[in-house]
């Protein structure tokens, strides 16, 4: 999802695109892991998975974009999101984690 906002009395040209991201952290088994932090650590920004592990994040700038998703148990995924584009699926206890288009 794409939002573009400008500056009401700016010039027509001054936009600012934020995107809405999303995706899922399960296990190498290919269950869902419930309340996983997930974070952009170079946009200073965390959420946490739902029952379901799925995560969404708003107002993200354009870009590609690291993101680490950390167990309770303390296991961990990292993965790169191109925004705008597709979901990503960051799997605990794998080699490398990949997004979808």
């Amino acid at each position: 999802q794409t939002v573009r906002t400008r500056i009401a009395d700016g010039p027509a040209r001054t936009l600012t695109e934020f995107h809405r991201v999303a995706g899922t952290v399960s296990g190498a088994d290919g269950q869902p892991e419930a309340d996983a932090w997930v974070t952009i650590p170079a946009a200073g920004l965390w959420t946490a998975t739902g029952r379901d592990g799925r995560f969404r994040f708003d107002r993200i700038q354009p870009g590609r974009h690291q993101l680490v998703a950390r167990t309770a148990a303390g296991e961990e995924a990292q993965g790169t999101l191109d925004v705008p584009g597709g979901t990503i699926d960051l799997v605990v206890g794998a080699k490398a984690s990949r997004s979808k288009r």
